[in-house]
């Protein structure tokens, strides 16, 4: 084992030694943590601590257990910094350990903690964010709603395992957010509805990047952003063996989705149409990019648009699929597996500018109907109607 490398970062890395594209460093075990500034005891007064300082003021947090039974509340700037072995316990009461309004304070750091058996009531989540906010290789699990919410401007999420969660690993809402580099698995241990429940949901956002995370297991979608989300990039992630779609685009706006390895999710989706979900999935949502990615299917759908008539309009249009384009991507299918556009108005498949182009299937028949457009097609048919010049199709076992 490579040295100063923790057994559990290792083994991840070696799971994914064959996933070039993405590289995981979660949890606290993978920091190595030097801190100088203002001690803190599992004894001390931890609100207390924090408004005796002034804004900016570095907190080190000694190891230990913290039974938290109020947010802690920071000010401007100021960093919390855990010591290997440093817990932040709400014992299944308090509420969360962070807080970054009503304050709204920014620019804080939160790095190197164990975060577990927080509430989140009313939808709120162990660790809160404002604007500017550094949440960096924590392990937040066992909270009863949510692991991390994201809100105000700025915020890089980065180098966590949020795991366990009763309902979501990551939430959030706001612009120019980062979430790189992440584990988010295992959420949704409550059992919610998996149509709102699972690794990550955004609303509301621009700018929102996710890039280079692990999102595994989770009874739900992978990564999703779902309404009104705007100018959003998923690049770089490994995303695997989720109850819903890995990568869902839901009745937003401009999105790339590319480099990201993506398999085995949506299993609800098996044996059922493109209606039903995909491994990446674009749901009436216009200007969508969907390039360079590796799906390999299990009987789920591989990539999916839906066009569904919606009545709402929001900050940048209707929400349809229009201007999508899939290109470059290599797609391995199985049997009932699908791929392609399901629309409830004809005009989608004529005027609304979505192209299939230069990507590379693989398919167990070469015979088969592994395509969606006005009906289930076969190769000659996908190809008939103008879709995917320059592919390429190869058959397998």
């Amino acid at each position: 084992m490579a040295a100063g490398r923790s057994p559990r970062v290792a083994i991840v890395l070696a799971a994914l030694a064959g996933w070039g594209a993405v590289v995981i460093v979660p949890g606290p075990a993978s920091a190595r943590v030097t801190c100088g500034g203002v001690p803190v005891a599992p004894t001390s007064e931890l609100q207390a601590v924090i408004d005796a300082n002034p804004p900016g003021t570095v907190f080190c947090f000694e190891p230990g257990t913290y039974v938290v039974t109020t947010p802690m509340v920071p000010r401007e700037r100021d960093a919390f910094v855990a010591a290997p072995g440093t817990i932040l316990s709400g014992l299944d009461r308090s509420s969360a350990a962070f807080a970054g309004f009503p304050a709204r304070a920014s620019g804080v750091t939160v790095r190197g903690f164990v975060i577990e058996h927080f509430t989140g009531v009313d939808a709120q989540a162990a660790v809160i964010t404002w604007s500017g906010w550094r949440v960096q290789s924590n392990q937040v699990r066992f909270n009863g709603f949510a692991g991390i919410r994201v809100t105000g401007t700025g915020s890089v999420v980065r180098w966590n395992s949020s795991h366990h969660n009763g309902r979501y690993g990551i939430i959030g809402a706001g612009s120019n957010i980062l979430i790189e580099g992440n584990d988010i698995s295992f959420n949704n241990t409550r059992h919610f509805p998996v149509w709102d429940a699972g690794g990550t949901k955004f609303t509301n956002s621009s700018g929102l990047t996710f890039s280079k995370n692990y999102v595994h297991n989770n009874d739900g979608p992978g990564l999703w952003a779902d309404s009104n989300n705007y100018g959003v990039l998923y690049a770089g992630n490994r995303v695997t063996r989720n109850r819903e779609s890995g990568i869902q685009h839901e009745i937003s706006y401009d999105a790339v989705i590319r480099d990201n390895i993506v398999e085995g999710n949506a299993l609800n989706s098996v044996g059922r149409s493109l209606w039903w979900g995909a491994d990446i999935f674009v749901h009436s949502s216009p200007n969508v990019e969907i390039a360079g990615n590796t799906v390999r299917t299990s009987g789920e759908n591989g990539i999916g648009l839906r066009d569904s008539i919606r009545t709402q309009v929001g900050g940048h249009g209707p929400y349809e699929v229009r201007n999508a384009s899939v290109h470059d991507n290599t797609v391995v299918m199985s049997p009932g597996s699908q791929t392609g556009l399901v629309s409830d108005r004809p005009e989608a498949f004529t005027s609304f500018g979505v192209t299939f182009e230069r990507n590379h299937y693989r398919v167990p028949d070469e015979s088969g109907m592994f395509w969606e457009w006005q009906g289930p097609k076969s190769i000659a048919e996908w190809q008939a109607a103008g879709l995917d010049g320059g592919a390429e199709f190869a058959t397998f076992p």
